[in-house]
């Protein structure tokens, strides 16, 4: 199963932890915004992230790092590279089936969750049982709502994409989207905001070299 890149990025990340080849990239401990000497490993824990590889959604396990702030002593688990907050689903998926709907404007909920035009089923695991589940047009509807509330993260990506290029243009686009895939003038904000960020979040990726998920978006506090 491992050749797919993101199950390897998960597995590396997985092995550094174990081996302790890991450190909190961070100055600021988020919890008392001091600057401490350092940061600990308090514990190691584990959680199932979700990927989809071909028509496949493969549950991986991986471990996930609690840090020690040396100044309060209080904990603090960020998320890996790989993953989104409160999200089972890992962030490239999160971010591919969003961009799958809100980059075709003909493009629908239903549509953009299959591939190849066929359903995507869950791996039925070591055990060879049948697991009829499917990933559901639902849980992309709830994705591209929780994306769409990031409007700070949007606006600090636009800034720093424009300092470090001027001439690019991007923080100048809007970023219209069909009427027919909105009901409300909330959901239609929920939604630009979502093709702002993706959009963003390519032109991000190739100046900086990063993406704005997890650490940008831990910064400007997810919201």
């Amino acid at each position: 199963m491992l050749p797919h890149s993101l199950l390897q990025v998960i597995h590396d990340h997985t092995e550094a932890v174990r081996a302790g080849r890991v450190a909190y990239e961070g100055t600021i401990c988020p919890r008392c915004a001091g600057i401490p000497d350092g940061f600990k490993i308090h514990d190691r824990r584990r959680r199932t992230y979700r990927v989809v590889v071909e028509r496949l959604v493969h549950c991986v396990s991986a471990l996930v790092v609690r840090w020690k702030c040396e100044l309060c002593r209080q904990t603090f688990s960020p998320c890996p590279d790989f993953a989104l907050p409160y999200k089972r689903y890992a962030r490239d998926v999160v971010l591919g089936f969003g961009q799958r709907y809100l980059g075709d404007e003909a493009m629908s909920y239903r549509g953009a969750v299959r591939v190849e035009e066929l359903p995507v089923f869950y791996d039925s695991g070591p055990d060879g049982g049948i697991d009829e589940r499917a990933l559901a047009a639902s849980t992309l509807h709830r994705w591209l709502g929780w994306l769409g509330r990031l409007d700070k993260t949007l606006h600090e990506a636009l800034r720093l994409l424009r300092r470090a290029s001027a001439t690019s243009g991007l923080f100048r686009k809007t970023h219209p989207v069909a009427a027919w895939k909105y009901r409300s003038a909330e959901r239609r904000q929920r939604l630009q905001v979502g093709l702002g960020l993706l959009t963003a979040e390519a032109a991000y990726r190739r100046l900086f070299t990063v993406s704005i998920f997890p650490g940008l978006a831990t910064r400007t506090g997810w919201s």
